[in-house]
């Protein structure tokens, strides 16, 4: 079995940034609520436009949902990133823990330097991947996610990467059915 791509390195604090954005602003259930506030503010600034009888309140009533979006999508963000960066703390224990996940034809197996713990993933258990600038975030089936900073691929070539992860979900979405 020979390993076509391999990311080495820690996890770092703008990585978990990163991933906190991605998970909120990227997640399709995040979306569609995103959508249906949007939508609601929409319609309420179109009463404030058609029913002229209480303009102040249907314009306030618009200006509190889209306060209300902001104020959803900040605190989930905040959550994620805090919840985030406080389980990697409580796992490293104040030491750098090395993180490899290594990506094969078959499978994709992670391990940490923190008890050389070892994990092996089946293509089948990706939910999706999410792109940002500098990292790779494929979330799984199982809730979980691995954090891929581009600049940390040991092994293979960064544009071949995305293509190669894109073309193997893929291919174990369509044996599933």
């Amino acid at each position: 079995m020979e390993t076509k791509f391999e990311f080495v390195g820690p996890r770092t604090e703008a990585m978990i940034k990163d991933f906190a954005f991605a998970s909120v602003f990227k997640n399709k259930i995040f979306f569609i609520i995103r959508i249906v506030l949007l939508a609601i503010f929409a319609c309420n600034v179109f009463l404030h436009f058609v029913t002229w009888d209480k303009p102040l309140l249907t314009l306030m009533n618009a200006s509190f949902v889209l306060l209300l979006l902001y104020i959803f999508e900040f605190s989930m963000y905040r959550s994620v990133y805090k919840l985030t960066l406080k389980r990697q703390n409580e796992i490293s224990r104040n030491e750098e823990i090395i993180f490899t996940i290594e990506f094969f034809d078959e499978m994709l197996k992670h391990r940490s330097s923190l008890g050389e713990t070892r994990i092996d993933f089946s293509y089948s258990d990706v939910k999706y991947i999410v792109k940002s600038k500098n990292n790779y975030f494929i979330f799984t089936k199982a809730k979980q996610a691995f954090l891929l900073n581009k600049d940390q691929i040991s092994k293979g070539e960064i544009e071949e990467f995305e293509p190669f992860i894109k073309a193997k979900i893929k291919e174990a979405k369509n044996k599933a059915k």
